[in-house]
């Protein structure tokens, strides 16, 4: 096909081949215009976000946010017996046991077999319990020292100040929540040796670390830490219930130590430290901006060159150099935002408690969101998210502890196994009102099985009355209460 006169003499003329050999650097120039411009963008955007957060009040500074309350001298974690267990950690490390036993439901999945801990499996549970308590002395020796330490909990703050930063309180809880976790393993075998005010102090004293990780300055970590301490004490608990060796003081101490406990209003108050924490990583995102780009004063202005090759190569030298581009800090400052401005609606409604509806909702902010398409926005609805989830899915452990407490103490004080054939019924000498399940806003669901036994459940997190049974997975089963295995229900069931 031959062009027409007119086109050749268009590619031919010398404007035309100006206009060709200059349109490299009118790219170029667009993309620095671009960049600059983004650059500014997502930088204004940001540093608006961190003076509306500070005139809002919020504290954005993590190290004001973590300074304690109190007389630093006064607080646990300055207790040199604290500090000793920090240093040197003697609390259990198990290298030849196998994992705490899982946590989820103890009457199907036996988790006081402390035999299946060792590896050969030892048959016998009262030599197994015998020789774990032996190897782990030290534990028990410095869960004795501990103990009074974890009784003065309700009075500690996190530590902060000039010379604390978040990862050491990340690591103080941490090292707690082990602690926790140890003494449910030496509960538990104390528990089938028979020493039950022993196996009676630790629980307690897991359900004081609990408290302490909830009260002060509660995020997301601490909540999750209580949780797995919480849990570990209720197993205890669970497991000293179906063996019967508990007294009807020490169960009234345990419900008294759960009615303390205030998981979703935590939650509730638990954004506000990531509020905290929103400005230093917004500050660092803005000073981890290149200030210039560094091909400018390197490649691209020294040894000009009309080589269309080096133009397009300058030219991808500076695309690298956005990184991270001004969008994308403008992307989660507005993630951020999103996240701000539904974290202080909970706070300016006062609300105490995570609700079934805010779990919902969250999952609909998400989907609604005109930011959906961001990672950032996905991961401010996610934490959201997450808070609620853990604010509920404690509360309806604690509320199923305490009425499983409550019926055992019924049975004792009527004997004879006799549990009441309604949850009403524990009121007002065992519970001070009938049990409510979070998930669903109504009475958690309760039968007497054919043998007479008590099966106590919550509808859980997929909000479905699974009719008591089970599931590994907690989004599909049911949270449950039960003093014998459920009949048709096996381990293997559980575990699948």
């Amino acid at each position: 096909m031959r062009l027409p006169p007119w086109l050749w003499r268009f590619l031919a003329s010398r404007k035309t081949r100006v206009v060709l050999l200059s349109s490299p650097f009118a790219i170029c120039l667009s993309v620095l215009l671009f960049y600059f411009a983004a650059s500014w963008w997502g930088r204004s955007q940001a540093e608006r976000l961190v003076r509306d957060m500070e005139s809002a009040g919020y504290a954005v500074d993590p190290v004001k946010y973590w300074v304690p309350a109190i007389n630093p001298q006064e607080d646990l974690f300055s207790d040199p017996v604290y500090l000793k267990e920090l240093r040197d950690p003697k609390l259990v490390r198990p290298t030849d046991l196998a994992s705490f036993p899982h946590g989820a439901e103890p009457a199907l999945a036996r988790l006081s077999d402390v035999g299946s801990w060792f590896d050969p499996r030892m048959a016998d549970e009262d030599a197994a319990a015998a020789l774990y308590l032996h190897r782990q002395q030290e534990a028990v020796e410095r869960l004795e020292e501990l103990r009074p330490v974890l009784a003065r909990s309700k009075e500690a703050v996190w530590p902060a100040g000039p010379d604390v930063d978040f990862p050491s309180v990340s690591k103080a809880m941490q090292d707690l929540g082990l602690s926790s976790l140890a003494a449910g393993q030496l509960a538990l075998a104390q528990l089938i040796l028979g020493e039950s005010d022993e196996a009676a102090g630790a629980v307690k004293a897991m359900l004081d670390v609990s408290r302490l990780m909830l009260e002060p300055k509660p995020n997301l970590f601490s909540l999750t830490l209580a949780r797995f301490s919480m849990e570990a004490a209720i197993a205890v608990i669970w497991e000293g219930t179906i063996r019967g060796s508990w007294t009807d003081d020490q169960l009234r101490e345990f419900d008294r130590a759960l009615a303390g406990l205030r998981p979703r209003q935590a939650a509730v108050k638990g954004p506000l430290g990531e509020i905290a924490h929103l400005r230093p990583d917004i500050r660092g995102m803005i000073s981890n901006y290149p200030q210039a780009l560094p091909s400018v004063s390197g490649s691209w202005f020294s040894g000009w060159s009309w080589d269309r090759d080096v133009i397009w190569e300058n030219s991808r030298e500076i695309l690298t150099d956005l990184q991270p581009s001004g969008l994308e800090l403008a992307s989660k400052a507005k993630a951020h935002r999103e996240f701000l401005d539904r974290a202080i609606l909970f706070d300016r409604e006062s609300k105490d408690h995570f609700t079934r509806e805010d779990f919902e909702s969250f999952r609909e902010l998400r989907a609604s969101s005109v930011n959906r398409n961001s990672p950032h926005s996905a991961d401010a609805f996610l934490l959201l998210k997450r808070y609620a989830e853990e604010g509920l899915l404690m509360d309806a452990r604690i509320a199923l502890a305490r009425t499983g407490i409550a019926l055992e103490r019924h049975r004792l004080r009527e004997g004879n196994s006799l549990y009441p054939a309604k949850l009403e019924a524990l009121v007002p000498d065992f519970l001070p009102a009938a049990p409510m399940d979070p998930f669903s806003g109504e009475l958690l669901r309760y039968r007497l099985q054919a043998d007479g036994t008590p099966h106590v459940w919550s509808v859980g997190e997929n909000f479905t009355d699974d009719s008591g049974m089970p599931h590994q997975d907690f989004e599909e089963g049911d949270l449950i209460w039960i003093t014998r295995p459920i009949p048709g229900f096996t381990e293997e069931d559980l575990r699948r």
